[in-house]
């Protein structure tokens, strides 16, 4: 067994993989303020019924730099077991074209990588996290670039925490487009306008690379619009990014291991 670990700017996911099978999953707010001892008893207990002679390696995707540290020494203690951090270096097997590889998250490596595995290309992924990621894979199996716009989390607090009458809202998705309250009026504009903006720049996309993609849909914001999204004929995958990264991690164990 291995142990996967994504760590986000909203919250800390853990899962635990047999060979390509997810076996269990736990997630945990981010949280830059806790001390490495909170952050120890969270996860000792969520994991207590693993064996550490049963977990052969850890690895941990990050887009937090300064949490890798304080995460990265609890799993070792806990699972007695070196924690690989991915970055520069790791095999992936993809080819990604863009300016500079040191700017691109380490959750859009995993992404992409889960994508080709599973679904081939050419695909587009759309990641809704903290931010609202779009991926773009050609082809060839190449990744030829991204989007980043602000997630749904994000609109939601800009509009809701820094305005006096506007209240708060849940992310269920309204009935109508036309509201007749504030509520629904928020619930429009934020998360009916998140889907338009989404389909607005797949179908621009389409229009420049004029491509059969597939569309894959993943994150944790995405499960509000799962339906539509799932009307729409994308596909909806919610550990898209796990299985990437388990990918990375045979990839890199077995060159390990022919050494």
């Amino acid at each position: 067994m291995n142990v996967l670990i994504d760590i986000g700017n909203t919250t800390i996911q853990v899962a635990i993989y047999q060979n390509d099978n997810l076996l269990d999953r736990h997630i945990v707010s981010t949280d830059l303020n806790k001390l490495e001892g909170e952050y120890y008893i969270i996860f000792s207990n969520l994991f207590s019924s693993y064996s550490k002679a049963n977990i052969s390696h850890i690895i941990m995707s990050s887009v937090v730099p300064s949490l890798n540290q304080r995460i990265s020494a609890i799993f070792k203690k806990i699972f007695h077991q070196e924690v690989m951090i991915l970055g520069i270096g790791f095999k992936t097997k993809v080819i990604f074209k863009i300016d500079n590889i040191k700017e691109l998250g380490s959750d859009l490596i995993c992404d992409t990588c889960g994508a080709i595995k599973k679904y081939g290309y050419p695909s587009i992924v759309v990641d809704l996290g903290t931010a609202s990621k779009i991926l773009i894979i050609d082809d060839k199996g190449v990744f030829i670039g991204c989007i980043i716009a602000n997630g749904l989390g994000l609109s939601k607090a800009s509009l809701t925490k820094n305005t006096a009458l506007l209240p708060d809202i849940d992310y269920n998705f309204p009935k109508n487009i036309i509201a007749k309250n504030s509520i629904d009026a928020l619930k429009s504009g934020i998360i009916i306008g998140h889907l338009l903006m989404i389909d607005g720049f797949i179908n621009e996309i389409k229009k420049e690379k004029k491509l059969p993609y597939k569309i894959i849909v993943t994150g944790g914001y995405s499960e509000p619009l799962k339906k539509q999204f799932i009307n729409k004929g994308y596909i909806y995958d919610d550990q898209l990014l796990f299985d990437g990264l388990n990918q990375i991690l045979k990839l890199n164990t077995e060159v390990k291991n022919e050494k």
